[in-house]
């Protein structure tokens, strides 16, 4: 009987342990999910959806799990997409995103980003360009 007991105590203490870790996935996912390689899709200010060019379409974040973080900015300067690397180093907490800039990107040295979803295959995010005036981006 005593080891019954006993059995039963492991096996819910297991199942606790098992219940309280996959409510960590759920409550802090983000530092996991976020680390991969992001692809522009979509850009809307203030709701309205952005003619984006194929040029600006190669945008990338490379999000390593090192908190290190690459921007491949690609803009059309005329006629010809010029692109620049920019690193930086990235930081959750929630659906609070930080990426301080290693160098400045416009007179920008960081960036405050609310993450709007976050899954294996999409990440999508707001922050503020100007005084109430919302960039909401979608990358796969």
């Amino acid at each position: 009987m005593k080891k019954k007991i006993l059995l039963f105590g492991i096996l819910i203490g297991l199942n606790s342990c098992s219940i309280i870790n996959e409510l960590d996935d759920e409550t802090t996912p983000n530092s996991k999910k976020i680390t991969q390689v992001w692809n522009l899709q979509k850009q809307f200010i203030d709701g309205i959806e952005q003619q984006v060019s194929d040029c600006t379409l190669d945008n990338l974040f490379d999000i390593a799990d090192n908190n290190i973080l690459l921007f491949y900015k690609h803009e059309l300067n005329n006629t010809d997409c010029v692109s620049s690397t920019i690193s930086g180093r990235w930081n959750i907490v929630g659906n609070s995103l930080t990426i301080n800039w290693d160098e400045s990107i416009s007179g920008i040295t960081s960036y405050e980003i609310e993450i709007l979803e976050l899954t294996s295959t999409t990440l999508k995010w707001k922050r503020e360009i100007s005084t109430g005036v919302f960039l909401e981006e979608t990358y796969n």
